[in-house]
């Protein structure tokens, strides 16, 4: 399901993206693992190669390319692994960060670094005898058809001395020449590559990035003695931690963060959307929606990614679930293909898809829930028919006051009552608000931060109290979610009411009633945000024998599908 903040989109021509079919970077762990130091790993087999690189460590295949950028100094060559071995060993020994390179020419350089600055580099070159300082800076070859295309120009450069690594692009493949200490270096190299490749450019990167692109053999990257990241190559797959993903991973340290970015093409990443956020044994109309909303949604996210991110959309319901390769399955790779290229625009424009699992029997207006009024995010009733998911939650009082407290850091006290507030505005029913009232204090949360505040499954829900009380006054019967506050007139006039008050009704039986509510129930339907279309609508919807058009067109109003289809 997404998790999304509403964006207005940019200017774009919904039939060239569609056709051009963009490549997408997803984020996978992004700032979820720090780093610790660790210590230079057994190289197992004779082929493989072992990194070793201050806070992380790497295990390479002989065949893999990798790229590490940074500042660091190239220290020796040696056909020997041990020997290789040996000299980052030493290296490590006397506290500088190294590692162990396989040139595809069958060399292994020994690297010190990698440094955040080149003067770091500089100063280590001295204390380590280093022959050279290597650098992030280089030379970008664009519009190679293939990998195998790019592996094949890059062996040439290395022959030449020049090292050269594949990469993927945005569109398609690339080569990546030279590890220059200076943008002067680059610009000096580019003049040369642009003699033969008049589209190459100069490549600048930002960061100190790990770039991996492995053809086959497999990767591991080590935090301590814990295998943190592995990934092996396999037919253009790689793995990281057991789950497998088309395409390629960058690595980038950011600090003492390890962020991993998957980037491959839109619809291979659908492949391992679509099964991720809905069951693949489902009705192949609502995969197709769930194909469609998912397209769009993605490249929405796309057209309006921050400046300077690395990466489009979180690989989890951050953004929308992404299972990779892994979670493939023949269904729901069938609804992807059916639909391919196709996305939902308004106005010309492709639209913010959000959807969630269950709308409780409506969907709602995109502004009662988040904060922009999207004229294609309407609220639209269910289905006759439709049996929305239902929940109860009970709470203290206790409970409460504390999930008000670790959310917003008030302090209420004691909580007297929770009043829902707005639910007549809204579409659905949802409350706009809850007030949240006690002996210290209040605090009120607005529209979809009620679901994060109180932990639940939606905001479709109403509210009883064990301090409830349904009295008969002149205009009728009225429940009161308690008496506090309230008055009594006995015998000595009128006084304040006790902590719990009996009441005798016209049966002459009695109930008591504590005067300040110590339970809330909470009763509700649906789960999720609520906005757009709802994934077990759309399951019901196909079920009665209606297309992906027809879900869709009922969920997001107005919209068209672009290209025609």
């Amino acid at each position: 399901m997404v998790c999304a903040a509403l964006l207005l989109p940019s200017a774009w021509q919904a039939t060239a993206v569609a056709q051009t079919a963009p490549n997408i970077r997803v984020g996978l762990y992004v700032g979820s693992s720090a780093l610790v130091a660790a210590t230079l790993a057994p190289a197992g087999p004779s082929q493989n190669v072992v990194y070793a690189s201050g806070p992380n460590q790497t295990e390479l295949p002989g065949q893999s390319y990798v790229r590490m950028l940074g500042y660091r100094d190239l220290v020796s060559q040696t056909p020997d692994l041990a020997t290789g071995q040996e000299a980052v060993a030493a290296l490590l020994a006397g506290g500088h960060p190294a590692y162990l390179e396989l040139t595809p020419l069958g060399v292994y350089d020994v690297f010190s670094g990698p440094y955040a600055t080149v003067g770091a580099a500089a100063a280590a070159e001295s204390a380590t005898v280093a022959s050279a300082v290597y650098g992030p800076y280089g030379v970008l070859i664009p519009g190679l058809p293939t990998l195998a295309a790019a592996q094949a120009m890059v062996t040439p450069y290395w022959q030449a001395g020049v090292p050269a690594y594949p990469i993927l692009l945005p569109q398609g493949w690339g080569v990546l020449v030279g590890q220059y200490a200076s943008a002067a270096a680059a610009q000096a190299e580019l003049a040369a590559v642009q003699a033969q490749m008049p589209a190459a450019t100069a490549y600048q990167p930002s960061g100190s990035e790990l770039m991996v692109q492995v053809p086959s053999g497999a990767v591991s990257f080590l935090v301590g003695t814990e295998s943190l990241f592995s990934a092996s190559g396999d037919g253009g797959v790689l793995s990281v931690q057991g789950t497998a993903y088309r395409g390629s991973l960058s690595f980038t340290l950011s600090g003492t963060r390890l962020e991993v970015v998957n980037t491959l093409p839109l619809e291979q990443y659908l492949y391992g959307v679509v099964p991720s956020e809905m069951p693949a044994s489902w009705s192949q109309a609502a995969l197709e929606s769930q194909a469609v909303a998912s397209r769009t949604y993605a490249l929405y996210q796309m057209e309006n990614a921050t400046p300077g991110s690395i990466f489009d959309v979180y690989g989890s319901t951050l953004s929308q679930a992404y299972g990779g390769y892994a979670a493939e399955q023949p269904s729901s790779s069938a609804a992807v293909d059916a639909t391919a290229n196709i996305i939902m625009t308004y106005q010309g424009q492709p639209i913010d898809a959000v959807f969630s699992a269950d709308s409780g029997g409506a969907t709602e207006n995109s502004e009662n829930v988040w904060s922009t009024a999207l004229p294609y995010l309407r609220g639209v009733d269910e289905l006759p028919g439709y049996q929305p998911t239902t929940w109860t939650i009970t709470l203290t009082a206790a409970q409460i006051a504390n999930l008000v407290l670790n959310w917003s850091g008030v302090a209420v006290g004691d909580l007297e009552q929770m009043v829902l507030q707005g639910t007549s505005q809204t579409f659905s029913g949802r409350p706009l608000s809850v007030l949240f009232q006690g002996t210290e204090g209040q605090y009120t949360v607005y529209k979809d931060n009620i679901r994060g505040l109180l932990r639940l499954p939606s905001t479709l829900f109403t509210v009883t109290t064990n301090a409830a009380v349904t009295v008969e006054g002149a205009s009728g019967t009225v429940t009161l979610p308690s008496l506090a506050g309230a008055a009594a007139e006995g015998a000595a006039g009128v006084g304040q009411l006790p902590a719990t008050v009996s009441v005798e009704g016209a049966s002459g039986a009695q109930a008591t009633y504590p005067l300040a509510a110590s339970t809330y129930v909470l009763d509700g339907r649906g789960n999720g945000h609520g906005v757009g279309m709802s994934q077990d609508g759309a399951q019901y919807m196909a079920e009665q024998g209606m297309t992906y058009q027809e879900i869709l067109s009922h969920y997001y109003t107005g919209v068209s599908f672009a290209p025609d289809n």
